[in-house]
């Protein structure tokens, strides 16, 4: 909404495209960590259509947005202000409890 031209644009969208890798991988090695044996290819699965669900929800939100910049220039920092609120309330059921302890599973195709 604030962008003024082509180079502003691919500036705006790139900062974000560039983090966006590091914040995938963690999910990812996220998921692996916390699913029980045998579970992972479904928890793969959830975090995936949880991504896409979200790209489509927030696509989707845009255009209408767009129509009413002063709600569309709110909104970004509305759902980062909820999504620390829910972080910090949750806090404490999402902390492995023994990291130390853990120890890696091997990958399914090689159990066998």
């Amino acid at each position: 909404m604030a962008v003024t031209g082509p180079v502003s644009a691919v500036a705006l969208t790139a900062v974000p495209g560039l983090l966006l890798t590091a914040v995938i991988t963690s999910a990812f090695l996220t998921v692996d960590a916390l699913t029980p044996a045998g579970t992972t290819t479904e928890a793969y699965a959830w975090l995936i259509a949880a991504v896409g669900t979200g790209q489509a929800a927030g696509t989707a939100l845009s255009g209408t947005l767009a129509e009413h910049p002063p709600i569309g220039a709110a909104l970004p920092s509305a759902g980062a202000a909820l999504t620390l609120t829910v972080l910090l309330a949750a806090h404490r059921h999402l902390a492995v409890p023994d990291a130390t302890a853990r120890r890696r599973r091997a990958p399914t195709h090689a159990a066998r």
